[in-house]
């Protein structure tokens, strides 16, 4: 049996082609890219210290900035349609601003790559966290917003262990399903 090399390079040049062409769009483009999520939110019924005033809610939760890129992110803004009592761990100088339509935003001069902070928003009912953050965005663009679960973290070896079997399964699928196109072509 002999292998059709034409039919195999139409096959695989356009895969590695692509492949190399996200390589190098990802080395050449060193660029800043927000990633953010929501943390924890949870509220709390408080029982007032005056035991004849009725107890409230205190809602709380957390959305970390981080920035993913290679590049420094710059004049990154929160925008926020309420902003309530925050802090923002660990410190770095920002200023709230007023937003022209309504609102404030928390903006950051810079972030450098790896950067992360995380602002933590205490609230009282009927406000949710939901009616509290806007966009977040830098001068480079908007941030993606990350739908997160704990999950443990796996070694790095083990995770390149199971890129090379993905690999090798590509590899072998690529084989066997141009062996099939090769021998039906030969029988037409």
């Amino acid at each position: 049996m002999s292998i059709d090399w034409d039919l195999v390079s139409k096959i695989t040049v356009p895969l590695v082609a692509a492949a190399i062409g996200a390589i190098c769009k990802d080395v050449i483009e060193r660029r800043a890219r927000l990633v953010s999520f929501v943390g924890h939110v949870s509220s709390f019924n408080v029982r007032n210290p005056d035991m004849n005033a009725p107890a409230f809610q205190v809602g709380t939760h957390v959305t970390v900035v981080r920035n993913a890129g290679r590049r420094v992110a710059n004049n990154v803004s929160i925008a926020h349609q309420v902003l309530p009592d925050y802090q923002i761990f660990p410190a770095v100088m920002h200023e709230v601003r007023q937003l022209p339509g309504g609102g404030n935003e928390i903006f950051i001069p810079r972030l450098v790559p790896g950067e992360e902070i995380t602002i933590s928003y205490m609230y009282q009912s009927p406000l949710t966290a939901s009616n509290i953050i806007g966009s977040i965005k830098c001068d480079e663009g908007f941030t993606k917003v990350l739908n997160v679960m704990l999950t443990p973290q796996w070694p790095k070896w083990v995770i390149r262990t199971l890129w090379c079997f993905v690999l090798v399964g590509f590899i072998t699928t690529a084989y066997v399903f141009t062996t099939l196109v090769n021998t039906i072509l030969s029988h037409v």
